[in-house]
């Protein structure tokens, strides 16, 4: 019965093992069921996370505005493109199946192609990216399309690279911009450097920074030297102050408008220039200057010329009124100088009335040059023998000049004559003779020559070219203080001078070489400085021409026959001497002391009068209008023109037929007698010399 109840004992013992066995197998089950669960449940979490992260992957895949293209290759294959986004597709207007499983170079234009297989495919930089800088994709239009490219290879387990991720970046906008800027480069330094302007830049202390080939070449300076200097070292002492000024309203941020200032050249010239000025700007203050300049020195040298030519026309105008009165003045004079000859036959009176005769002579040819000068024109041309007027010169010189300066004349003996202007021919050799003395301030030796020359081949000097053949020349050399060549080219410039202000205008040289182009000839000039100067000046000669013959004497002319001869004036003085010249001589005389009463005058005397000498200037009615109202009365009127200025001369035959000659007053009472005779006797309709 004992034994029973141990094995019962053990087998409720291995029971109780059992179930508790049971138990905990059922526990380690519910374990691992639950462990397995949440690994489930996690491998869902994650697949879920990574289909959302591969969305969000391909979300920003196919949007990117940069262009995605991922490829595949190995060592022997070209990349194959197996994917790409839309910004590509777009891009190249092909479909993802038309794309994916095409080599990536046949998207490329044929630069890029080229540029592949030159180089061999991408280079790779250090860092491990693969790069090819720039590729050109054609587009859907055929354009291309300038991109930049980046590529990351992607590796297998071994590490090598079976393909790579690329990014194209459109930059075809930017490589346009950059165009574009190049080419406005390109503009702006072609104008920068073909400008006939004068551009320069400064710092704010004034240093320049640059300055064009114009500002250089006309300045005279290299880029060398411009990188040391300051905009004042090239500012001319005469415009330091104003410039100084100008740069301060500038620096202040003021504006200035157009300025005008002097530079200085290398070498010392003035260069004028006007321009303008710009600031560059940095956070509101001034960080460079610009100017901009046009060189003007020839504008202001023609400018000044043409104030002076306007001066001397105003002159001209006042010149020609002085001239008409004191011609007026001298020819009374000159004519009862003729009359008084003739009664006071004694030898004295005749020395007195000779130089008389000839001051009044002189006068008159002085107011002929200034008329001749401020008018300018060519003159009335005759045969002139050159040595009466070297010796009227001569006269003049040793009248008027210092004592110190000793006077020497030669002429050839044989010396031909000339056909020209004898006033302006005067003219020339007393400019060369007062520009000699201007030059022996403290005295010296002054000489004239001239000589007969024949020249057998063209010349030229001075700008001026002369034929062969013969000529004349006169030669004024002094011993003074001479000129150096850089004023012997410029000295026949108008109104450039080398004396004093107030001293010279500059005119008297550029008469002579002016005078000598009006008569075919030229002028020579040979100094140095301290050796004095010679001057030539040459003039075509007239071997055959027969010089003027002598005046004759008044009792040697014509007698008139008591021919009447009306005398219309209103200069009293001139009216009464010339009627008493002519009633010396023979003729009958009326007078009218205005054009309208001479007009009256010959109305009630037509029959009588057989010819009127009336000056052409008058008060009420002028001599034109006498003419032709005269012409009205009596179509064959006779009419001698009268009038101290020489270019009343076309006035008086553009007022009708009926002006037979014409006289310049002062005339001497030979002149007057004589044109007197050949007018009453040449026959009806025939016009007198």
């Amino acid at each position: 019965m004992a034994t029973n109840r141990s094995a019962g004992g053990d087998g409720v013992d291995q029971d109780r093992l059992a179930i508790e066995q049971a138990r905990k197998y059922a526990e380690d089950l519910t374990s691992m069921y639950r462990v397995e669960k949440e690994r489930r449940e996690e491998l869902e979490r994650a697949q879920v996370d990574m289909r959302a992260s591969e969305d969000r992957y391909r979300q920003l895949f196919e949007e990117a505005p940069v262009m995605y293209v991922i490829t595949e290759h190995d060592a022997d294959t070209e990349p194959l493109v197996v994917d790409c986004n839309t910004a590509f597709l777009k891009t190249v207007g092909k479909t993802r199946a038309e794309i994916v499983g095409s080599r990536l170079v046949e998207f490329y234009s044929e630069f890029s192609r080229e540029q592949v297989l030159r180089s061999g495919g991408f280079r790779r930089a250090p860092e491990g990216v693969l790069v090819a800088e720039e590729r050109q994709l054609v587009g859907s239009d055929g354009q291309v399309i300038q991109t930049l490219l980046r590529a990351t290879p992607m590796r297998d387990g071994s590490g090598r690279v079976t393909g790579t991720r690329a990014m194209f970046v459109d930059i075809t906008e930017k490589k346009q911009a950059e165009r574009l800027l190049r080419e406005s480069e390109e503009r702006y330094r072609s104008i920068f450097d073909n400008s006939a302007l004068l551009i320069q830049s400064c710092d704010p202390q004034g240093k320049f920074i640059f300055a064009n080939p114009a500002w250089l070449e006309t300045l005279g300076y290299s880029e060398l030297e411009l990188q040391a200097m300051n905009v004042f070292d090239v500012i001319h002492p005469r415009s330091t102050e104003h410039c100084q000024q100008i740069f301060q309203c500038i620096m202040a941020g003021e504006e200035v408008g157009t300025i005008e200032a002097t530079f200085r050249t290398r070498q010392g010239d003035p260069v004028e220039v006007r321009g303008k000025v710009s600031t560059q700007l940095a956070d509101g203050q001034v960080v460079a200057t610009h100017s901009y300049f046009e060189d003007v020195t020839e504008t202001k040298k023609m400018e000044q010329q043409l104030l002076r030519a306007q001066r001397l026309e105003t002159i001209g105008s006042l010149a020609s009124g002085v001239a008409h009165d004191l011609n007026n003045v001298l020819s009374p004079i000159m004519m009862s100088v003729q009359i008084l000859r003739q009664k006071m036959p004694d030898e004295q009176s005749k020395k007195l009335l000779a130089r008389l005769e000839a001051n009044v002579k002189r006068g008159a040819s002085i107011i002929k040059q200034v008329l001749t000068f401020a008018r300018g024109g060519e003159g009335e041309r005759s045969t002139v023998q050159v040595r009466h007027l070297m010796k009227d010169v001569a006269a003049i010189c040793e009248e008027t000049f210092p004592k110190s300066i000793s006077l020497s004349v030669e002429v050839a003996r044989d010396l031909w004559p000339v056909s020209g202007d004898a006033t302006q021919l005067h003219q020339v050799l007393m400019n060369l003779c007062i520009n000699a003395r201007d030059a022996m301030p403290d005295g010296g030796s002054l000489s004239m020559k001239a000589a007969n020359v024949d020249i057998t081949q063209e010349r030229t000097h001075m700008g001026l070219t002369i034929a062969p053949g013969s000529f004349v020349v006169v030669t004024v050399s002094d011993s003074g203080t001479g000129i150096d060549e850089e004023e012997l080219e410029r000295i026949f410039e108008p109104f450039y001078t080398t004396k004093e202000v107030g001293k010279g205008t500059g005119l008297g040289l550029a008469s002579v070489i002016n005078i000598a182009r009006n008569h075919g000839g030229m002028v020579e000039v040979s100094s140095k400085p301290g050796l004095g100067t010679s001057m030539s000046f040459y003039v075509p000669s007239d071997p055959d021409a027969i010089t003027d013959a002598e005046g004759s004497s008044l009792e040697a002319l014509a007698r008139g026959d008591g021919e009447t001869v009306l005398v219309i004036d209103d200069e009293a003085t001139l009216r009464d001497v010339t009627t008493e010249t002519l009633e010396l001589h023979g003729y009958r005389s009326l007078t009218a002391s205005d054009g309208a009463e001479g007009v009256a005058v010959y109305a009630q005397h037509r029959d009588e009068i057989q010819l009127v000498v009336t000056d052409m200037t008058m008060p009420i009615m002028d001599g034109r209008a006498v003419i032709r109202a005269l012409q009205r009365i009596d179509p064959d009127v006779r009419i001698i023109a009268v009038s101290g200025l020489e270019d009343q001369r076309a006035v008086a035959a553009g007022a009708g037929s009926g002006t037979q000659a014409f006289l310049v007053k002062p005339f001497e009472g030979e002149t007057l007698l004589r044109t007197v005779h050949e007018v009453i006797s040449a026959p009806r309709g025939e016009e007198s010399p």
